[in-house]
């Protein structure tokens, strides 16, 4: 079958050199056309198959294998409108730089806009959101097709891997017979062919040495603040950490650079308990946090990583333009508010390593202390006034049980509109490996639930969690299925309050018909929904019960669901800024 079709031959040099280069899932969905390639990855040892039912869960679970298990990941799909399914993804694996390899099949030419069923104009079809695209040649008996192939495959690992990483398409148009039978003009003379095998060295951005020597220069004895916001992995958040320990520098911690949680000294991180969303008074937020006077405020910013998540340091940020502002970046450019005054192009790790190297002075030592000293302080009075003012159920308590009874190891993946913003402002340092993810670059609530399946996928034996909300559930309630399919151990947190309610915090609220089409009421009950489609699912009203649940979970799914009032959530968080000082 390899070799007796060109269909299933093209197919297989292609995945065959994807595993050679390192390739080692893919996330498919059924089809007609694209049944070569299903086929044939069905049939590769290297390649373990994730099926999916529908495209856009099988693309987001493609997104979220990737970014948990920090290696490239194919998703297969056929042709027609399921291509157009996984746009959504595609936009999500550009903007967070994820290296996901779409692999969509089509029709021939000849097939193409002349009314054939299942045909759509795929060629650029995910437009700029893609580093690289490819349309792939037909397939045929020529005996040069799979050393053309094997290197079509080598060249989109290359493109998705080197930094930016990010996503790359290639479409494979196949003529029949699509069928794993012989063609009549197929592979003859082909069987015993010679699998050439080409390897691939992918390369680091580095910073130049007039670069690094500038900035530490810059910095040098300096009032200097770093920035950590959404990393890769951990090893450039431990870069980072150790060039704060070098410098004296407070580190703001993003809930995505991983170092909200882990054993590291957690001494010089910080973040900020203020409004997440609505109107923010950001001219005092780091002092305040960080326990200085005015004058004593950061000289200077160190940005590593995505903008950070939070609106109060953002807003901060801007309202000093004319402060330096250094952002180390390792491709692209992400500065939306253009605050930069120097861009740093290299990989988090290296350019932290190297200005750790090179400084030549670190900042007053005086002035470390005085934050190193009043940040204990200040954690001690957010948990106290975090234990006095939340209730439960609520949306900042069930963050607050998150962070308590995460195990060792786990991933909790959050999702993008009110329950990163609570996770930012209320999750504290935790002692323990944790890793928080989300889909935080086009940050959109489509996808939640798959992208949790897939990064479940990536390690099966660490426990997942997704904090959703209720909108975002209803968005992908199909992966959930997907979750019992797959067997993954994903606890779903559903926080249900019946709308959106993150609306609530933002001008519209006092507008007319806001109830109806802003917060857009359901009526939707998580949990028989989630038990229809074979997943244990409860309804959880006391804290003791969400922290036992979630701190021993099944080895399968769970859905926790927890109903809440959107109208007191948005009372709740003003009274936690209030006992914050905000």
């Amino acid at each position: 079958m390899r070799f007796s079709n060109p269909n299933y031959r093209c197919a297989w040099h292609f995945l065959d050199a994807l595993a050679q280069a390192g390739l080692r899932h893919a996330c498919i969905c059924p089809g007609y056309l694209n049944s070569p390639l299903l086929l044939m990855t069905a049939e590769h040892p290297g390649i373990a198959n994730h099926v999916f039912h529908d495209e856009r869960a099988a693309a987001f679970a493609g997104v979220g294998l990737a970014r948990a298990a920090d290696e490239p990941v194919a998703v297969m799909v056929t042709a027609g409108t399921a291509a157009a399914e996984v746009h959504a993804a595609v936009v999500e694996a550009w903007q967070s730089r994820i290296p996901v390899l779409f692999l969509t099949a089509d029709r021939p030419h000849e097939l193409r806009d002349v009314g054939e069923r299942q045909s759509i104009d795929q060629v650029q079809l995910f437009g700029r959101a893609v580093k690289w695209y490819h349309e792939a040649a037909l397939p045929s008996a020529a005996p040069d097709l799979a050393a053309y192939v094997r290197a079509l495959a080598l060249r989109a690992w290359g493109e998705v891997i080197e930094p930016p990483r990010g996503p790359v398409h290639v479409n494979f148009p196949f003529r029949e017979p699509l069928p794993p039978i012989a063609a009549p003009a197929g592979g003859a003379g082909v069987a015993q062919e010679h699998a050439h095998v080409t390897r691939y060295f992918p390369g680091r951005v580095a910073p130049g040495d007039a670069a690094i020597a500038t900035t530490a220069e810059l910095v040098a004895g300096r009032r200097a603040m770093i920035v950590a916001g959404e990393l890769r992995n951990r090893r450039d958040a431990a870069a980072v950490l150790s060039l704060a320990g070098a410098g004296g520098f407070p580190v703001f911690a993003d809930p995505l650079s991983y170092l909200r949680a882990g054993r590291h000294d957690a001494g010089s991180l910080f973040y900020l308990s203020e409004p997440g969303v609505g109107a923010v008074d950001a001219r005092t937020v780091i002092t305040r946090a960080l326990g200085l006077s005015p004058e004593e405020e950061p000289e200077i910013v160190i940005r590593f990583g995505a903008p950070p998540v939070s609106k109060a340091l953002n807003a901060w940020l801007a309202s000093r333009r004319a402060m330096p502002q250094i952002v180390v970046d390792d491709g692209r450019w992400r500065d939306p508010a253009a605050l930069a005054t120097a861009v740093v192009r290299g990989e988090p790790a290296a350019v932290a390593s190297a200005l750790a190297h090179a400084l030549r002075a670190p900042a007053p030592r005086a002035w470390t202390e005085r934050w190193r000293r009043h940040l204990a302080r200040r954690k001690e009075e957010i948990a106290r006034a975090l234990a006095a003012e939340v209730t439960f159920p609520s949306e900042p308590g069930a963050v607050l049980a998150l962070a308590e009874a995460a195990p060792e190891g786990s991933r909790i993946v959050v999702g993008a509109s009110m329950p990163i913003r609570d996770v930012d402002g209320f999750f504290p340092f935790v002692g323990r490996e944790i890793a928080i993810l989300s889909n935080r670059g086009a940050s959109g609530i489509d996808g939640l639930l798959a992208t949790a399946v897939g990064t479940a996928l990536a390690d099966p034996a660490r426990p997942a969690y997704v904090l959703a909300g209720d909108l975002s559930v209803l968005h992908d309630l199909g992966s959930l299925r997907a979750a019992v399919l797959h067997r993954v151990a994903v606890t779903f947190v559903v926080l249900n309050n019946d709308g959106g309610g993150i609306f609530h915090f933002v001008p519209q609220v006092s507008y007319p018909h806001f109830e109806s089409h802003v917060a857009t009421p359901h009526g939707t009950k998580f949990a028989p929904v989630a038990q229809a489609l074979g997943i244990p699912a409860h309804v959880v009203e006391r804290r003791e019960e969400l922290v036992r649940r979630i701190a021993d979970p099944p080895a399968g799914p769970q859905l926790l669901e927890i109903v809440t009032d959107r109208h007191e959530n948005a009372r709740l968080h003003e009274r936690l800024w209030k006992a914050l000082g905000c």
